[in-house]
């Protein structure tokens, strides 16, 4: 991957809607898109020594030249590309990403019933 690359869960319509969401807030383009079902995101990830399976619970950020990042830390990251920045990203400089990792696995658990609106 020579791009900065999100990898997530496309079976996932919270992860889906998500990365639409992000999308519509990344107007350089930023960001590229994989599938963690992709071969080349599965190709990526065990050439690192990393289970694929762990995309299909969490975002992977992947930065060429500066490594990957998983849950809120991806976020963060994220979020600093986004324009308007969301209101809620001040969280990040608040909270520490072990205490943030906790609401993300609560809301990844929960995803499958959560729905997105595309505003």
């Amino acid at each position: 991957m020579d791009a900065p690359t999100i990898i997530y869960d496309s079976t996932c319509a919270f992860c889906s809607g998500s990365i639409a969401w992000v999308s519509k807030r990344d107007p350089q383009h930023f960001f590229h898109y994989a599938s963690s079902k992709s071969v080349m995101a599965t190709d990526w990830m065990r050439s690192r020594g990393i289970n694929p399976e762990l995309a299909d619970n969490t975002v992977i950020l992947v930065l060429p030249k500066e490594g990957w990042y998983v849950r809120s830390e991806a976020l963060h990251m994220i979020c600093k590309k986004l324009q308007p920045r969301p209101w809620w990203s001040f969280v990040f400089h608040i909270f520490p990403y072990p205490f943030l990792n906790l609401g993300y696995r609560a809301v990844a658990y929960f995803r499958s019933s959560i729905r997105l609106s595309n505003r």
